[in-house]
C-alpha cells in the first residue's frame, strides 16, 4: 500500500509512495495509516495524549498507603505543575521506524533480547533505546520527555494512590510484569490498570525514560512548582517498572536510574508536551 509519512505537519514520502492515489477509505489502508486525499498516510506523531491541568498533586511514597517506602522516594510532598499533555502509550516499535526511515532517528539495539521487529511486533513498545535515542524521537515529533515529577502525577493522579489504579496489588490483568508474559505486551493491552487520566502502562511492560537527572536526596529541596530535577547527573531517571520485574517497582513513586547511554530491553519512553 502506499504511504506517506506526516512529521509535525510535512509530509514525507516512504518507499512505494506516488501521487496517483491508492485508496477511498480507511478500511483501504494497512494497519496504523488512514486515508487522507486518495493516499494511504500515517502520522509519527499520531498517538493520543492526555490533557493534565496545572494542579497540585502529591509526589514520592505516601507512607499512610505504601509499606515499601524506599529512601529516595522521600519526603512525600506537594508539588504543583503546570498544563501539560502526556502520551497515553509508549511509543511503539512501528512509530519508532518511521523516524528511523526518514532519517530522523537511529535505529535501537537489535540483539536477540531487544525483540526488534517493527513490522511483526508493530504494536509492542520500542526497548533498547537510550535516554539520547528517546530525547531525539520525542523532539524529532515536536514534543520532549516528560520531567519525573510530569510522569508521576500522570501515573497516579492528585492523591497519591500506591498504584495507577489506587491501592490494590498489582495482578496480571493491571500490569505486565514480574513472570505475567515474560516479554513486552502490545501497547494498550492493560487498560484495567489505567491512571486516573487513562494513561496506560505506567506500571509494567517497558521502564521508561523520563528527562530528569537522578539525585537520591532530590526531593529534600526540590522546587514546590515544576521541578525538572537536578541540573547535572550521571545517570538519568527511569520510572514504571517492567515485564520481569517484581511488585515494588511496579509503585508509581518508585525511582530507577541508570546512566543515559543505558540501553536494554524492558525500558522505553514516551513522550509530552
Amino acid at each position: 500500500m502506499r504511504a506517506l509519512l506526516i512529521i509535525t505537519g510535512a509530509l514525507v514520502c516512504l518507499s512505494g509512495c506516488s501521487d496517483d492515489g491508492g485508496c477511498t477509505t480507511d478500511s483501504d489502508c494497512d494497519t496504523g495509516f488512514v486515508c487522507e486525499d486518495n493516499i494511504c498516510v500515517q502520522e509519527i506523531d499520531d498517538v493520543t495524549m492526555a490533557e493534565i491541568a496545572a494542579a497540585p498533586f502529591m509526589m514520592g511514597c505516601n507512607e499512610a498507603e505504601d509499606t515499601a517506602c524506599d529512601p529516595d522516594e522521600l519526603p512525600y510532598h506537594e508539588v504543583t505543575l503546570s498544563a501539560y499533555e502526556i502520551d497515553v502509550r509508549e511509543v511503539t516499535q512501528a512509530r519508532y521506524q518511521a523516524c528511523v526511515d526518514v532519517g530522523g532517528c537511529s535505529a535501537p539495539g537489535t540483539d536477540a533480547s531487544c525483540n526488534w521487529d517493527p513490522v511483526g511486533r508493530a504494536d509492542h513498545p520500542v526497548g533498547c533505546v537510550s535516554w539520547d535515542q528517546a530525547n531525539v524521537y520525542c523532539t524529532y515529533v515536536g514534543k520532549r520527555l516528560p520531567s519525573e515529577a510530569e510522569w508521576e502525577k500522570a501515573a497516579r493522579g492528585a492523591t497519591g494512590s500506591v498504584y495507577p489504579w489506587g491501592n490494590a496489588a498489582p495482578d496480571c490483568l493491571r500490569a505486565n510484569y514480574g513472570d505475567c508474559l515474560g516479554d513486552s505486551a502490545p501497547v494498550g493491552s492493560h487498560t484495567e490498570g489505567n491512571s486516573p487520566y487513562g494513561v496506560e502502562d505506567m506500571a509494567g511492560n517497558l521502564y521508561e525514560w523520563v528527562n530528569d537527572y537522578y539525585a537520591a536526596a532530590y526531593y529534600e529541596n526540590s522546587p514546590t512548582d515544576d521541578p525538572a530535577g537536578p541540573t547535572s547527573g550521571d545517570n538519568r531517571v527511569m520510572r514504571g517498572g517492567a515485564f520481569g520485574y517484581e511488585i515494588q517497582y511496579m509503585r508509581a513513586s518508585n525511582r530507577g536510574a541508570n546512566p543515559q547511554t543505558a540501553s536494554f530491553s524492558p525500558l522505553g519512553f514516551r513522550c509530552a508536551r
